[in-house]
């Protein structure tokens, strides 16, 4: 626009303020010929009234379109006979404008009539008042609850307004490209009309509806964008118009949180620059940088794989939709083919300017006094130049991308609500106790607010604890009541945050007397038929009574990485119905400080696969009621440091099978009772200084081939043939007593073969430096007696065979050996040997 034609309209406004008028008065005089009539297409008068086709001339007309919104006129008409106003309340009606100079420009509109009053009576005529709406308008006159799972915006749009094809006769058309719109998880309508969601939907997405009221075959209504679906007239329209710019920051930078991947950044930054046929100066682009505006939202939906690319898209919307505020074009005409959704290049001829643009906005208003035939002509001369129709608009320059700004405020939920939890089916009870939930560990749930019984989508649900691969988990059962909140009052992001007991979902106690009772109880699912089943953690806070109680229904693990550590200050009890195994894979070390009782009413069996040393300070006794048999596989050796007492009360049995020896250092006392046998199958040999034998009645000796008696030289022999003396003295009836006894047969015998340390320590785990061989002898001092070692490995392979001599001393026999010498001389490790072993030969 030139600085001249403003300077211009510069002084044609002060020069309108000094004398009192307004801008529409600036405008030179222009006849008008404009007839408004209407016709109520559903009205069906009565015959004898004389009213023929149901038209009837307006009077007065006001009303507005606008883009995104239902349009509505007010209309005044006149009637020579009495309607009754019920008879044409919403009911279609056609109001048609023409324009009586050029009959080819006309306009109809199509409506319903919302609201219908009598207004006066003029000189017999009746005047009505009647509010005309678009069909869409009644969308706004209910309220709802419903929940819309999966769908693009367009696809909710659609199927809101199909439900009242029959009802309104609305039709939709979308003109979309909807492969670069998002499916949408879930979206709810919380007490909203159908009218304020659509509408909240549209502008969120930057979506426009255009209302077509020049037909009602059906209404139709188109879902687009704008700029690209706006109604072109190929021709200009002639009118007053004043373009407006305002800054606005177009600069946004938006961020979201990805619950999948909170750690990704999505912060992305659009509108910092804009491209326009109407440019910033430097100073606006400078501002346009520099001034930022930041958005953070808290959901977005999935396009392209990623949420990414919606957030750009959102980003972009915002920032095209601020710009939008700051380009308005604001003019008057007295055309009829002036609508909203329009795509027309405005002419304002006394300014000498034009303009491509689309109109957003009309109000409109038209006075027809000549519908009253008495006022035909006769205009005041004050009104002289108040035009017939007239309409004022709001519009933008075409190549601005057109988003319908933010006048519906999204409900919020500023509380928490309870809801039913489901598993997609809205009858509940038949699935009590089970679990639906996805991989998320997410739920779904019925809410109170649903009149359709949709269930939500899969929400997510608070935990006491969260973490990675770590926190608690305890998830609400089908048919059980939880209580929700929603992240920022949004009802689109609802959030499970607890769970309540209700009327159908009892507590599983009596309360308020089991009140000290807190507890931890689950169900199993299914549940049994004949029984019911749990786990429970359980604790007793009642004084005197406290208890903690846990309870598996079947198994219980427990895994500890590391130590234990149990302290009971009292008694414990455990009572196993069935089996018990326990494994100790190291040492195990049980400590009594008083008695221990084991009562076992079967069998036994202890296995140790190496040593077992029993070690008991005092008195240690073994009571079998029945037989006791013991079991050794290779030696067995008894050390008893003071009395052996052994009390047998029937028979006394020894099997050996191989040589037996007994050394006593002391005294031998032997008693029995009634008679003693012994069975030799070789020969019997007794050493002894001196050897007595004494019997109350008869000594008795009997052998089958003969018996001998033999001292020094002399021999007394008894055989079948007679009694033989061989002796150089033989005394008959002598008075010598004889002697105490006689050595008879060889001498000695080796016993007690044993390993022990060089302090004469038996050696039981780990092997001295220095190990002596040792054993007990009855062989003459000074014997020769040859000692061999053996050594071998867990095999009972030979790794060392050592052998020495020497003699007996003081009845023992006693060698010693250096392992460390031998090792060294073997060339083997002392891990190598496993078992050593002696062995004495004489």
């Amino acid at each position: 626009m030139s600085k001249e034609i403003i300077r211009n309209n510069v002084e044609e406004i002060e020069e309108a303020i000094k004398s009192g008028l307004n801008l529409k008065e600036l405008r030179k005089e222009v006849k008008q010929d404009i007839s408004a009539r209407i016709k109520l297409l559903n009205y069906k008068p009565n015959a004898t009234v004389g009213i023929i086709d149901g038209s009837f001339n307006v009077y007065r007309l006001l009303g507005s379109s606008s883009v995104n919104n239902p349009y509505s006129f007010t209309i005044t008409f006149v009637s020579d006979d009495f309607i009754n106003i019920e008879d044409i309340v919403d009911t279609d009606i056609e109001l048609n404008l023409k324009d009586n100079i050029n009959p080819l420009i006309k306009k109809t509109i199509y409506g319903k009539i919302f609201k219908a009053s009598e207004d006066s009576i003029v000189a017999k005529k009746h005047l009505y008042i009647i509010e005309v709406v678009s069909p869409m308008y009644y969308l706004s006159l209910n309220n709802k609850y419903e929940i819309f799972h999966n769908k693009k915006t367009s696809d909710i749009i659609v199927e809101i307004i199909n439900r009242y094809n029959q009802l309104l006769n609305l039709k939709i058309d979308v003109k979309l490209d909807l492969i670069k719109a998002p499916t949408k998880e879930y979206t709810t309508q919380y007490n909203q009309s159908d009218l304020e969601f659509i509408q909240m939907l549209c502008e969120k997405e930057g979506y426009s509806l255009i209302l077509d009221y020049s037909s009602n075959d059906p209404y139709t209504i188109t879902l687009c964008e704008l700029n690209e679906h706006a109604i072109v007239n190929t021709y200009s329209s002639t009118c007053s118009f004043n373009h407006s710019k305002e800054f606005k920051s177009t600069n946004y930078i938006q961020d979201f949180y990805d619950k999948d991947k909170p750690s990704l950044q999505y912060k992305i930054q659009t509108g910092s620059s804009i491209t326009s046929s109407v440019e910033d100066n430097e100073s606006t682009r400078q501002l346009r940088m520099d001034i930022k505006r930041e958005k953070f939202r808290d959901k977005l939906n999935i396009l392209d794989e990623s949420y990414y690319k919606d957030l750009n898209r959102y980003s972009k919307i915002d920032s095209q939709r601020e710009y939008v505020k700051s380009n308005i074009i604001k003019g008057t005409s007295e055309e009829l083919n002036i609508n909203d959704s329009l795509c027309i290049t405005l002419e304002d001829e006394k300014a000498n300017k034009h303009i491509d643009s689309i109109i957003l906005e009309v109000k409109y208003e038209g006075f027809f006094p000549n519908a009253l035939d008495e006022y035909k002509q006769n205009i005041d001369e004050t009104k002289k130049h108040q035009l017939q129709y007239e309409v004022e608009f709001t519009a933008i320059p075409k190549d601005i991308i057109y988003k319908p700004p933010y006048k519906i405020k999204k409900p919020n939920i500023n509380s928490i609500q309870t809801a039913i939890v489901s598993n997609g089916n809205s009858n509940t009870k038949d699935y009590s106790n089970t679990i639906d939930v996805d991989e998320l560990g997410r739920i779904k749930v019925l809410f109170h607010f649903e009149s359709n019984q949709i269930t939500s989508c899969y929400l997510r649900l608070s935990n006491m604890f969260s973490g990675d691969g770590y926190g608690s988990q305890f998830l609400p059962r089908v048919n059980s009541e939880v209580i929700v909140s929603f992240i920022n009052g949004d009802p689109d992001l609802p959030i499970i945050i607890g769970t309540l007991h209700n009327g159908e979902n009892k507590n599983p106690y009596n309360l308020p007397k089991e009140k000290t009772k807190s507890f931890i109880k689950t169900h199993s699912i299914p549940q049994y038929e004949d029984k019911i089943g749990y786990n429970e953690i359980a604790f007793e806070d009642k004084r005197g009574n406290e208890n903690l109680s846990l309870r598996a229904q079947k198994d219980m693990n427990t895994l500890v990485l590391n130590d234990e550590f149990k302290h009971i200050q009292n008694n414990s009890k455990t009572i196993i119905d069935n089996d018990k195994e326990e494994t100790v894979e190291a040492n195990s070390i049980l400590t009594v400080n008083k008695d221990y009782t084991q009562n076992i009413k079967e069998n036994q069996i202890n296995t140790v696969e190496k040593e077992k040393i029993t070690t008991v300070k005092e008195d240690y006794e073994i009571h079998g009621l029945k037989d006791i048999n013991t079991i050794v596989k290779r030696d067995e050796k008894t050390y008893i440091e003071e009395d052996l007492s052994l009390s047998i009360r029937n028979i006394l049995l020894k099997y050996i099978e191989k040589d037996a020896s007994d050394k006593y250092l002391e005294n031998l006392f032997i008693q029995v009772a009634n008679e003693m046998g012994v069975d030799i199958k070789d020969s019997f040999h007794l050493d002894t200084t001196n050897a007595l034998y004494e019997a109350s009645n008869e000594i008795t000796l009997e052998a089958k081939t003969g018996i001998s008696l033999r001292c020094g030289g002399n021999v007394a022999t008894i055989d079948s043939s007679g009694i033989f003396f061989h002796t150089p003295n033989y005394v008959k009836n002598s008075t010598d007593n004889g002697v105490d006894g006689n050595i008879v047969g060889k001498e000695g015998d080796v016993i007690n073969i044993r390993i022990n340390n060089i302090n004469n320590e038996f050696i039981t785990k780990k092997i001295a430096k220095d190990i002596v061989l040792n054993a007990d002898t009855s062989l003459k001092e000074g014997t020769s007696v040859e000692t061999t070692i053996f050594i071998l490995d867990n095999n009972e392979k030979e790794l060392i065979k050592e052998t020495k001599n020497t003699t007996v001393k003081n009845s023992k026999i006693s060698q010693e050996y250096d392992i460390d010498k031998l090792i060294e001389q073997y060339n083997i490790s002392i891990e190598d040997i496993y078992e050593i072993e002696g062995e004495m030969q004489w």
